[in-house]
């Protein structure tokens, strides 16, 4: 799950049938760090790909804590971030 996002976090839903987390959230600029995401091992045993507004993504998961904070340099606009 999201833990949190830039922004105003818009929807956010886990589909435990396909292990599919979509987000979407609205960020102003303003902010100075990117989504913070909970991708626990139980539910993503190797590292998932993650998209954001349809495009991939790299990313490190920490393993004691199984969090992912994503670069982000201060976008502006609607955001979609899928998780599969």
């Amino acid at each position: 799950y999201a833990l949190a996002v830039p922004g105003t976090l818009l929807t956010h839903n886990f589909d435990p049938a396909t292990t599919i987390l979509t987000v979407t959230f609205d960020a102003t600029g303003n902010e100075k760090a990117g989504p913070l995401l909970f991708l626990p091992e139980t539910w993503f045993k190797e590292l998932p790909t993650i998209l954001l507004n349809g495009r991939s993504i790299g990313y490190e998961r920490d393993a004691v804590s199984q969090r992912v904070l994503l670069d982000w340099d201060g976008q502006v606009g609607l955001f979609e971030l899928v998780v599969r």
